[in-house]
């Protein structure tokens, strides 16, 4: 049975440097706490990172975000440190930059939930650009244009604590990289923000958020996607056609919406790893195991790939209330600009993120309906294809969908149009239960 998921924040930011953090390689922060509270976490800032040119393969120390002084409502309830990494500060660019996140859930003291301190290993925003390893270079000397950013990246993560899982994301946009000397300094912005996630049960509904999706029909006359369940191996696999549909509002009409109309997501390939029966869950739904997601644009630098622990299915005829899914409890996206004339690759990315892990369109209220999701749709349902899954049923026509999701009947969050240059996210969220 599926239980709470969320996503949030949102923030604008200013650049500063302090606080060095070794003497080979910094990570220098101005970062503050805005909000401390049982139910949310924000603070925003600035970082940069500095090394010798020719430095390689090197992860920095971690600077703390300072909390609120004095802290609210008797102490502070969330707890975050910020840091970086990188393959390589050379004379021309910068390899691989990444931006790390660690921190604690100190406590909840909210009405049922006498919680102890869990701790939020390190998770990292996207390093990588393409499907085949390109890693992602920021040039040297380079201004961003507008006053924006060169590169975009985001990560999240996840950890179990008690009765719901806490999650967590950082993203961080990559202003600058300056040498000089012998010294490299690589800089841009950042925000957090942390969400205790309460219970909620399905059903839920496709529409929330920007989404996109490859169609069962690429046309009238040909087959997109499919699907296929071999009952010999008990792997299910995907398909995935192309990208034909990028909406604003989680709908699963068809089409792109105008704003996405050149969007480096329509050149976009998907891949979908395969799944392995595991049984039948308790609401009994059919488990199939965690796999993984990869959407990348093979000449854009622009790609979303994720992970999930499981994925569930019921009926895959229900195309109002989601009934099979995996819940997309990891991953990263990233955009990168060749040059200071380039625009934003991907315009639909930068509403993914600011709908699904920003949240800066949605009420606090609403973010306990507001998850991310894999999911498909197949006109007949595959369980009564396969008889619950005990006879094969190869290349299903299937919708195969990525986008938020919520509660039934809930008003829907409108999109985001608006680019966040940085963030970083932590949230709280239920465990779907097996």
């Amino acid at each position: 049975m599926l239980n709470a998921k969320s996503t949030i924040i949102a923030a604008s930011l200013t650049l500063n440097a302090i606080t060095a953090v070794s003497s080979a390689q910094n990570f220098n922060a101005n970062m503050q706490t805005d909000s401390d509270t049982p139910r949310d976490y924000k603070g925003s800032g600035s970082w940069n990172m500095a090394a010798p040119v020719g430095q390689q393969n090197f992860q920095t120390g971690f600077v703390a975000i300072p909390g609120l002084n004095p802290p609210p409502q008797g102490g502070a309830y969330w707890s975050f440190s910020v840091g970086g990494f990188s393959a390589a500060f050379n004379n021309n660019e910068v390899v691989e930059p990444r931006v790390l996140l660690q921190g604690t859930h100190i406590r909840c003291p909210l009405p049922g939930h006498n919680e102890g301190q869990n701790d939020l290993p390190p998770i990292r925003t996207s390093g990588w650009i393409r499907i085949n390893g390109t890693p992602l270079r920021i040039p040297a000397n380079v201004d961003s244009p507008n006053n924006t950013w060169l590169a975009d990246t985001c990560g999240w993560g996840g950890v179990s604590h008690m009765n719901h899982y806490d999650v967590y994301a950082v993203r961080a946009a990559y202003t600058k990289y300056e040498v000089i000397g012998q010294n490299g300094n690589l800089r841009g912005f950042a925000i957090a923000r942390a969400y205790h996630q309460e219970d909620k049960e399905p059903p839920e509904s496709f529409r929330r958020g920007v989404s996109l999706r490859a169609p069962l029909r690429r046309d009238r006359s040909g087959v997109g996607s499919t699907v296929s369940f071999d009952a010999t191996t008990g792997k299910l696999s995907f398909s995935p056609g192309p990208i034909t549909v990028l909406d604003r509002q989680g709908a699963l009409s068809d089409g792109v919406d105008p704003a996405y109309a050149n969007d480096g997501m329509l050149e976009s390939v998907m891949t979908i790893s395969d799944l392995t029966l595991q049984g039948v869950a308790a609401d009994g739904r059919y488990r199939f195991s965690g796999g993984s997601l990869d959407i990348t644009d093979p000449i854009r630098d622009v790609a979303l790939r994720a992970s999930f622990d499981e994925f569930l299915i019921g009926d895959t005829s229900k195309n109002v209330a989601l009934d099979s899914f995996g819940l997309l409890t990891g991953g990263e996206t990233v955009q990168s600009l060749q040059n200071a004339n380039d625009t934003a690759p991907s315009p639909w990315m930068s509403d993914f993120v600011n709908d699904h892990l920003m949240g800066d369109q949605a009420s606090l209220e609403g973010y306990p309906e507001h998850w991310i999701d894999l999911s498909f749709i197949t006109e007949t349902n595959l369980a009564s294809l396969t008889n619950g899954f005990t006879t094969s049923a190869l290349n299903v026509p299937a919708d195969i969908y990525v986008g938020g999701n919520g509660g039934l009947g809930i008003p829907e969050p409108s999109s985001a149009a608006v680019m966040v240059v940085s963030a970083i996210v932590a949230l709280c969220r239920r465990r779907p239960h097996h």
